[in-house]
This record gives C-alpha cells, sequence and structure tokens, in this order.
C-alpha cells in the first residue's frame, strides 16, 4: 500500500493535503446532516448512529477519492 500511496503522491504532489481536506469535508458534512436530522438536542443521546454514519461517510469519500486519483 505505500508503494501506490508514493506514487500518487508523486504523481500529485498536493495529494495528502487533499486527501486531509476531502476527510474533514465529508465528515463536516454528515455532521451538519445529522443535526439536521435528529436535531441538536438528540446528537449525544444518539451519538452511536451518529458516529457510524459519519465514519460510513468518511470511509466512503475516501474510497472513492481513492479510486479516481492518478
Amino acid at each position: 500500500m505505500s508503494t501506490q500511496f508514493e506514487r500518487r503522491v508523486s504523481a500529485d504532489p498536493n495529494f495528502l493535503l487533499k486527501s486531509v481536506l476531502e476527510v474533514f469535508l465529508a465528515a463536516a458534512t454528515q455532521l451538519f446532516a445529522e443535526i439536521n436530522r435528529r436535531g441538536l438536542g438528540r446528537i449525544l443521546p444518539e451519538f452511536d448512529f451518529v458516529f457510524a454514519a459519519i465514519l460510513t461517510a468518511v470511509i466512503g469519500k475516501y474510497y472513492a477519492m481513492w479510486r479516481v486519483a492518478p
């Protein structure tokens, strides 16, 4: 896997920065969607579902980005 990562970084030197930005954006967007869906008062009591949704969004976004990266 490190060889693939090195190839992506050599193809795009900003790949790591773009990866971190994509993950942060996916997590923030999903968190705001969960707040909108559940309401601010229900975030902590249902944190297990919120965490699972955020984790799924982050993994899906990173996987999609990894697949299309040069």
